[in-house]
């Protein structure tokens, strides 16, 4: 089935609101979850609204909401290898920023009040840091699941973000509109579409963690039921902060790499969009145009022009800052058919 997707509107045929409600609440222009009635008449007011109530939020938890105030459990959950791992996933998978209403799972994840927007890629920083930790891993938190059930939820991740990944691919790579992206023969809409493809794309890889959170916490993921919670895929008009991000990003991306050094870029294609562009950058739904054009410059340049096989990798210096360093946490698809 084609899914029709807009701007404007999102994802064709859903008309529920931004924010959940009355899970979240709103009070002037922040929001955030009701914990306040959380055990008074939040759990009946849903059933009246018709909207799922989680009912082991009830219930002592360590994520919902992860204590952001304790010291100590802070930098054990939000560790190093958590944030590296989520910011390698980010920058891997082409995320792209741009703001989007505020989660409800974001809201239920961290207790204190938000804007009405936020920033994607932040978005995906808190759940890629709480799957990681879901996760049995070396150094993570204690998993609140056996092995065995972790391990069924990660390969059905997989499955449902390898299309999604393949999709955005064959667009931006076989696609006569991108292939020619970098010439002079460019299509007119093509930064439109490019930051469409982007914009879809990144929307559903968020949807697909969201569902991943929800399977690997003690809520779990019912289909029908806890998908009511599922974020909006309706972009915002706010801007603020999202060329902050695409410079992170876009640093990152340059630490050590085969192009960050010009006479290593390729020739037959025009040039990489520099910081400053970025800086500069106008946007077409929500996404800066110039980071967009970067990713896509950096995706092609390396399927036509792969860097050389790298070294032996040498030990880190003592000194190497820290994920925490280069990109705090406070400052912080195509589809085709289904």
């Amino acid at each position: 089935m084609q899914t029709v997707w807009s701007a404007e509107n999102g994802f064709q045929g859903e008309q529920r609101p931004v924010h959940c409600e009355p899970l979240i609440a709103k009070s002037g222009d922040t929001v955030h979850f009701d914990w306040e009635n959380l055990h008074g008449d939040l759990e009946e007011r849903c059933t009246t609204a018709g909207v799922w109530f989680p009912k082991r939020l009830q219930e002592r938890s360590l994520i919902f909401p992860i204590p952001m105030h304790n010291e100590k459990f802070y930098e054990h959950f939000f560790n190093s290898d958590a944030l590296l791992f989520a910011k390698q996933f980010i920058l891997a998978n082409t995320l792209m920023p741009f703001k989007i209403p505020t989660p409800t799972l974001y809201c239920m994840l961290v207790g204190s009040r938000h804007p009405e927007s936020i920033l994607s890629t932040d978005v995906a920083l808190l759940y890629l840091v709480v799957m990681f930790n879901l996760s049995p891993q070396e150094g993570s938190a204690p998993g609140m699941q056996p092995t065995q059930i972790i391990e069924m939820m990660q390969a059905l991740g997989d499955r449902e973000a390898n299309p999604l990944a393949a999709a955005l691919f064959s667009n931006l790579m076989r696609s006569g509109m991108m292939q020619h992206y970098f010439m002079a023969d460019r299509h007119a809409d093509a930064p439109d579409w490019l930051c469409r493809l982007f914009a879809m794309y990144t929307l559903r890889m968020l949807q697909v963690m969201e569902r991943q959170v929800l399977r690997l916490s003690p809520l779990g993921y019912v289909e029908n039921e806890s998908a009511q919670v599922a974020m909006s895929t309706v972009l915002s008009n706010d801007t603020t902060g999202v060329t902050a991000g695409c410079v992170q990003l876009y640093q990152l991306q340059m630490v050590d790499d085969h192009f960050e050094k010009p006479e290593n870029r390729p020739a037959e294609m025009t040039a990489l969009p520099s910081l400053e562009e970025i800086k500069e950058s106008n946007f077409l739904h929500g996404v800066n145009v110039k980071y967009a054009e970067s990713v896509l410059w950096y995706l092609q340049a390396r399927l036509r022009f792969p860097p050389p096989l790298p070294e032996e990798p040498k030990p880190l210096p003592e000194e190497t800052k820290s994920p925490e360093e280069i990109l705090p946490l406070e400052e912080s698809t195509t589809l085709v058919s289904e």
